[in-house]
């Protein structure tokens, strides 16, 4: 059995796969000692190994102990465990964030994509994306899910629908946008290239709302339930690092029209996400679909009728 020493590599790798682990012991002269066999083993022990007053995953004990060892195949078994299986179900949600990187880094490839997002010119909204560990993907999918299966069902020429999501990394956000447009623009280029001015306003909106937001990551797509089999996406990457009073003015003047975060019935949902599904909240909703008049309330929550706000 091939047994490596030294935890300190063994902190290192975990914190790679974007995990932290904690190793409580008692030092000696001669240097504390991790065995194991293979790293997927040291996972699983990880996983498994949950301290209820901390809320955290470790490695070992809190009994003073000089070394620790972890035997092969906790992984075989904990690949067979229920745990495992509802985590694996529940991640098929997350699936939907891949798919969007990977249509997003073909149009990339393509030269169609648009936005300021350069992916090949350093940091842009795909980094950020590809940066969401897995249970961060599943939530972010399940809010743009149901955010797509609730947009609006009417005739009007206009319809938008804006989400504000927290990325798992602190100070980054996520604002997805939801377009539905009839006869308001002369081709798809024009189209577009309003678009991706609707979506700046909208990250600028939530810096506005949110001022302690560092950067924001912006996402365009027509409605699914009116676009056609080809759905061409926009990304904006806004960062805040020069955030001043002139570029405040801007957007404030820019939000006065949409009106992005700051209805005074706005609804703020919390959402907590667990690596590990417990079987209470492993049971699937129901979502309806909603059906809004022109003089229905609006779902934006701005009290005024629809036709004269979101559905303008």
């Amino acid at each position: 059995m091939a047994t490596r020493k030294s935890d300190r590599p063994l902190q290192r790798r975990l914190k790679a796969r974007g995990r932290s682990a904690l190793l409580s012991r008692n030092y000696t002269t001669t240097g504390d000692t991790t065995t194991y066999c293979g790293e997927e083993d040291v996972v699983a022990h990880y996983f498994l190994n949950f301290d209820d007053n901390k809320k955290r995953h470790m490695i070992g004990t809190f009994d003073d102990f000089d070394g620790v060892h972890i035997g092969e195949g906790e992984w075989a078994d904990f690949e067979k465990s229920p745990l495992y299986a509802r985590r694996k179900e529940a991640n098929k949600t997350s699936y939907f964030w891949d798919r969007l990187l990977q249509i997003t880094s073909r149009n990339a490839l393509k030269g169609t994509l648009q936005g300021n997002s350069e992916p090949f010119k350093g940091k842009s909204a795909i980094h950020f994306m590809a940066k969401e560990p897995r249970f961060s993907r599943r939530g972010l999918s399940d809010h743009m899910l149901k955010s797509i299966r609730n947009f609006p069902e009417n005739d009007e020429p206009l319809v938008r629908n804006v989400s504000l999501m927290p990325s798992f990394f602190e100070g980054t956000y996520y604002v997805f946008l939801q377009l539905k447009t009839v006869g308001l623009f002369n081709d798809f280029e024009e189209y577009r290239e309003n678009r991706a001015t609707i979506l700046e306003f909208a990250c600028g909106a939530a810096k506005l709302k949110m001022p302690d937001i560092q950067r924001v990551v912006g996402i365009a797509i027509d409605a699914p339930k009116y676009a056609g089999p080809s759905n061409p996406e926009d990304m904006l990457l806004m960062e805040f690092s020069d955030w001043n009073l002139e570029r405040r003015a801007y957007y404030e003047e820019a939000n006065k029209e949409w009106r992005f975060f700051s209805t005074p019935q706005l609804q703020m949902t919390k959402q907590t996400v667990s690596e590990f599904p417990s079987t209470s909240k492993a049971k699937t909703t129901s979502h309806k679909r909603v059906k809004v008049g022109r003089n229905d309330p609006c779902v934006c929550g701005s009290g005024r009728k629809s036709k004269k706000c979101c559905a303008r």
